[in-house]
């Protein structure tokens, strides 16, 4: 067994999105890498989200979900564009607002990575991953399906004018692309929801299908040969080898009690987030506005897992009055300690920069 390495981390940052509220309430949750305890929670003011010129604030979708981090910075997926922030002190979420950076095709964006001086997101809306370089803004994009050059940044004003109550119905999304996982910048594994596909160039590889899966994630393990991945259908995490081995499964909690969604590797161990059941009202084109908290507010449960034994080493509910009912636990950040800062003068999410498009085509041990 190894030793989970909770010392040399200043915390574990979570993002948690609403199910019932079509806008607002997301939040950042921090929690002790030790005890699993609650640290703090830090939401997401309005003026955080991108504004469209001569949109009505009443359609604006003000969601978040996948975080990565580069050097002292973390990067938000805000629905529409990537927000980057300074962090001040993890353990407290305190945090210095930075730049953001959209795309047209940048919608219902969903997992993000970093590697290298490359930022990349899954935006689901689009059946396409979006990078930016992180030194000069300038992007391109990977589309997994058909491409085309609309803004969709704002489907909820589109769904209004054309009548629909459901704004993923002006999307052109088909595979459900749910995050991405850059291993050089040119060799990628593209997690959607019924399958993991792995592209180089032009080539795209098939890794693992499923058509009864929901799948999320895709964190890389030790020599990047292996892969972890969240199955929600199964309540299981997947281990996926990109040399043809069998894939393995590793069982977190009942799928008829909880949605498993949201992985994280540390050393030897995986950190896996499960979230409540429930209805979803998160792309209503009716905006009702932001609820307060209800009650005792909305919960989580977060599981350690060591990865040699496939059982679970640690498990904690966490629940707060700060969290809006119904909130779905999204990504996980292990926030090392005295992490190496991005070399000065990089000139980070430039505004107004140029696009060039480009095409692509077990155990039991449970969360009760």
């Amino acid at each position: 067994m190894s030793c989970y390495p909770s010392a040399s981390l200043d915390a574990l940052i979570v993002s948690v999105v609403p199910r019932l509220e079509a806008t607002g309430a997301s939040a950042l949750v921090a929690i002790d890498p030790s005890s699993l305890e609650l640290l703090a929670v830090r939401s997401f003011p309005a003026s955080e989200y991108l504004k469209g010129v001569g949109t009505p604030r009443s359609v604006l979708i003000e969601h978040s979900r996948g975080l990565s981090r580069w050097g002292g910075r973390l990067c938000v997926a805000m629905f529409n564009g990537v927000r980057h922030y300074e962090v001040a002190d993890a353990r407290s979420l305190s945090l210095v607002p930075g730049e953001i950076l959209s795309h047209p095709r940048a919608v219902d964006l969903h997992g993000v990575c970093v590697h290298g001086d490359e930022l990349f997101a899954a935006s689901t809306g689009a059946d396409a991953v979006i990078c930016w370089s992180l030194r000069d803004g300038t992007s391109r994009l990977l589309a997994l399906c058909a491409a085309g050059e609309r803004d969709l940044r704002f489907p909820a004003c589109l769904a209004l004018r054309d009548g629909y109550e459901d704004w993923r119905a002006v999307l052109p999304a088909r595979l459900h692309v749910n995050d991405v996982c850059a291993l050089n910048c040119n060799d990628m594994v593209v997690c959607s929801l019924r399958e993991i596909r792995e592209v180089q160039g032009d080539r795209v590889r098939v890794l693992y299908a499923d058509q009864h899966a929901l799948l999320h994630d895709g964190r890389p393990l030790g020599d990047d040969a292996r892969l972890l991945f969240s199955d929600a259908a199964t309540g299981e995490l997947v281990i996926v080898d990109r040399d043809g081995a069998p894939p393995a499964r590793i069982a977190i909690a009942p799928p008829n009690k909880w949605f498993l969604r949201g992985a994280g590797v540390i050393g030897g161990y995986a950190v896996a987030l499960c979230s409540m059941l429930g209805e979803t009202r998160q792309r209503a084109t009716v905006r009702a506005g932001t609820s307060k908290p209800r009650g005792s507010g909305g919960y989580f449960a977060i599981a350690v897992i060591d990865l040699d034994t496939h059982q679970i080493a640690a498990r904690r509910t966490i629940q707060t009055p700060e969290l809006s009912t119904g909130v779905v636990a999204y990504a996980i950040v292990p926030w090392r300690k005295e992490i190496t800062q991005p070399k000065a003068g990089v000139e980070i999410f430039r505004p107004g920069v140029s696009l060039s498009w480009r095409s692509m085509n077990t155990s039991n041990s449970y969360i009760p």
